[in-house]
């Protein structure tokens, strides 16, 4: 069985005859660690869900944005153990690779009930990525990559200066009616996975449910690679946790941030998690928590749901709820704010050290 998980391959991991003790196991994993954002019915709407701005998926459409195969088609198994052990960075999706591989491939089985699609879509296959030109990473790669990024029309998204302030970035539906925010490049966004190789996959395959469609008839052969260099290009520089934390919460709660806050200098950054770091003490937050714990893996819109009602993201939890912490409307305030720059701080991983791959 390890074995065949280990693998994953395009066909499905659970072996057939495994397919009885794999759902039930996958219903056990998915009550303790997803029903809180996606709901028992996999409908997307568990009590948590309202305080998300990336809303969670609705498992039932059979819709998946981030996936190998052809666009439109849905992901193989592995893929969707790719999203459960990676998460999605800068959303509410954590990485869950402290599974057992077992249990990520058995709630794999499991979010597959919810929807139709699954019975009849036969073999999935994924598409070979092109190959990697041998001056990809070189300046010349770059600027490559630009004249790409001109010539598909990324700006009209992404910003000009890849800064997710395109002309229709305010305008972008997703199939569930949810407005979506593109990638914002200076600041690192990759959701679909670290590696340059996981870019070019989205940019081949596109964002299922998105307006990120596929761009894989309008690049030239290896011209995904020259994109994602020059995507890479973007990213600002950024010295310390506390910065990058601040720049994450200014981000996502612009007008709380700009209200309380100010801009995001690396001056105001270093104030506000020190004085997160002064309200973690004043509530003890310490005697139930360690000091960089939680390693960078819950988003900030997650910390606003737990502050509001801790059992909607983590059923078992015996933490009080903290709406001294959020204003009328739920949006985090002044001390909001701290707490999670102070938490974010003490987690998020170092921007000096981040890996060039």
């Amino acid at each position: 069985m390890v074995a065949a998980l280990a693998g994953c391959g395009t066909q499905d991991v659970v072996p057939e005859r495994e397919a009885a003790d794999a759902l039930a196991r996958g219903e056990e994993v998915y009550l303790d660690h997803c029903v809180g954002c996606h709901g028992v019915a996999g409908d997307g709407r568990g009590p948590a869900a309202t305080r998300l701005l990336t809303k969670p998926r609705d498992f039932r459409q059979g819709t998946f944005k981030f996936h190998s195969t052809s666009p439109g088609a849905l992901p193989t198994d592995e893929d969707l153990i790719r999203v459960t052990t990676l998460g999605i960075p800068y959303t509410s999706m954590q990485p869950y690779a402290d599974l057992p591989l077992r249990d990520r491939a058995a709630v794999v089985q499991y979010v597959k009930t919810f929807s139709s699609r699954w019975r009849s879509s036969g073999a999935r296959v994924s598409l070979p990525p092109p190959p990697e030109p041998a001056d990809a990473r070189t300046r010349q790669g770059v600027e490559k990559g630009r004249a790409a990024y001109g010539r598909a029309m990324c700006k009209q998204c992404h910003g000009v200066a890849g800064d997710a302030k395109g002309v229709l970035a305010h305008a972008l539906i997703d199939d569930w009616g949810d407005h979506t925010n593109p990638a914002d490049f200076t600041l690192g966004m990759f959701k679909s996975g670290p590696r340059r190789a996981d870019a070019v996959r989205t940019i081949m395959t596109g964002l299922n449910g998105t307006a990120m469609a596929s761009f894989a008839d309008v690049l030239d052969e290896g011209e995904a690679w020259y994109l994602v260099a020059y995507l890479r290009s973007f990213a600002r520089p950024i010295e310390t946790r506390e910065h990058l934390a601040a720049l994450l919460l200014a981000r996502d709660y612009p007008d709380a941030f700009a209200r309380h806050v100010g801009e995001p200098t690396p001056e105001a950054a270093r104030a506000l998690a020190l004085r997160g770091s002064d309200i973690d003490a004043e509530k003890q937050c310490m005697k139930c928590h360690s000091v960089g714990s939680m390693q960078a893996r819950r988003s900030n819109d997650w910390h606003v749901a737990h502050f509001a009602d801790p059992r909607s993201v983590v059923p078992l939890s015996r933490m009080p709820a903290f709406p001294s912490l959020l204003d009328e409307n739920g949006t985090p305030n002044a001390d909001g704010l701290a707490t999670i720059a102070y938490i974010q701080a003490t987690a998020l991983p170092n921007p000096r050290n981040v890996d060039s791959e």
